[in-house]
């Protein structure tokens, strides 16, 4: 790691400290005052200022332009309890070697339960508790998505909201997605994996990993005992482990009440900080989450 990736502490507070004035001189950002917060967001922006801005920008503007993911998340309601049984996405108890989280994702419930915008609102909702609660320099992550159970129909829906998904992964949650790993595959899997590769920019793509074979994607992880024992782990079930997850989530079900106005407010949004992301992506999702 570089100096410029590892900088002395004073010189990292002095950093944080020109984030925290910046977001004062910004009237239409929160005013984020704890500086803990800010430093995550600067360490997961490999400590460049004006990256850790854009980062910020983005995403305190997404919870306002983006209400039906980032407004009302109640963990507790009954739609959010439903997608988490029913679409399971929760990071594992333990990282890999290299300090990477292990986020597992599946789709195997009837098709007619998955409900795309209640699934991508819990998925940053579980993005969100993640950030909060890693205690490491950085918030770096792989995706294992099983594909048991998961049926073209589940595609069809998928694909209403996965440009948006992507969207808001790349640009908003201040965290790196290192990996994302399809096991368990169906023969339709290539078309999936192209779509989804599509969405993404050229440098992410190379991350999208179909493995066939399971021992090659346990060399990838690097420790098979950290995954669930349905996937070949020596940790619970995971159906088990969502369940456990989700408690979690319900416990910070006071902090997304809190969090409800730290948002962006585009009344007062001057017309030099127009947010060009945000307008090439906000109309899209809009239209496709009515049907």
């Amino acid at each position: 790691m570089s100096d410029s990736e590892n900088p002395e502490p004073a010189r990292v507070a002095e950093m944080v400290e020109s984030i925290r004035e910046w977001l004062f001189k910004q009237p239409h950002l929160p005013h984020i005052e704890d500086r803990e917060v800010l430093k995550k967001f600067l360490v997961n922006c490999k400590f460049r200022l004006q990256q850790t801005k854009s980062k910020m920008e983005n995403y305190y503007s997404a919870r306002t332009g983006f209400p039906a993911v980032f407004q009302e998340r109640d963990p507790c309601a009954p739609e959010m309890r439903l997608a988490a049984r029913a679409t399971p996405f929760f990071p594992l108890p333990r990282s890999t070697p290299k300090g990477r989280k292990v986020v597992i994702c599946k789709l195997d419930c009837d098709p007619d339960e998955f409900i795309p915008s209640d699934y991508m609102k819990r998925m940053f909702m579980v993005f969100d508790v993640m950030f909060c609660e890693e205690a490491s320099a950085r918030l770096d992550y792989e995706v294992v998505v099983d594909f048991r159970g998961f049926s073209f129909r589940h595609f069809l829906k998928l694909t209403t909201v996965a440009r948006t998904f992507m969207s808001l992964v790349e640009n908003v949650m201040p965290a790196t997605l290192k990996g994302v790993h399809y096991v368990h595959v169906p023969p339709f899997i290539d078309k999936v994996a192209e779509f989804f590769k599509m969405l993404v920019k050229p440098k992410l793509r190379e991350r999208f990993l179909i493995h066939k074979d399971l021992e090659a994607f346990y060399k990838v992880i690097g420790d098979q005992d950290i995954l669930p024992s349905d996937l070949g782990g020596k940790e619970a079930s995971i159906d088990e482990l969502c369940d456990a997850y989700q408690r979690k989530i319900e416990s910070y079900k006071k902090w997304f009440e809190e969090e409800e106005n730290i948002r962006s407010n585009e009344d007062l949004r001057p017309p030099s900080s127009t947010n060009s992301w945000l307008m090439g992506t906000e109309g899209s999702f809009k239209r496709l989450t009515v049907d």
